[in-house]
């Protein structure tokens, strides 16, 4: 398995209330996905998810990596709103 940026960390700081980011899930984001630096978070996944996202990675396929991106941003209303720094 490769290092990637995006890999996620089990965290201690994550609230159990704070909702997995990836689009239309409801469960707890347990994990946390970093930027490359690792200083940034840019989506908490819930183990299922993080499971999907790191799949999707591991394939080198980026036609499973865009879509699996996409949607633990959020969909891509998100996803578009964080590349131009609108945030929502």
């Amino acid at each position: 398995m490769r290092e990637s940026g995006v890999r996620s960390q089990e965290s201690e700081s994550v609230h159990p209330a704070v909702r997995c980011t990836w689009a239309g899930c409801e469960r707890s984001g347990s994990r946390v996905c970093r930027s490359v630096d690792r200083t940034e978070p840019w989506a908490r996944l819930c183990p299922e998810h993080d499971l999907e996202l790191n799949d999707a990675i591991d394939s080198g396929d980026p036609r499973r990596i865009m879509p699996a991106y996409v949607k633990a941003k959020g969909g891509a209303k998100a996803a578009a709103a964080d590349l131009m720094g609108t945030h929502g």
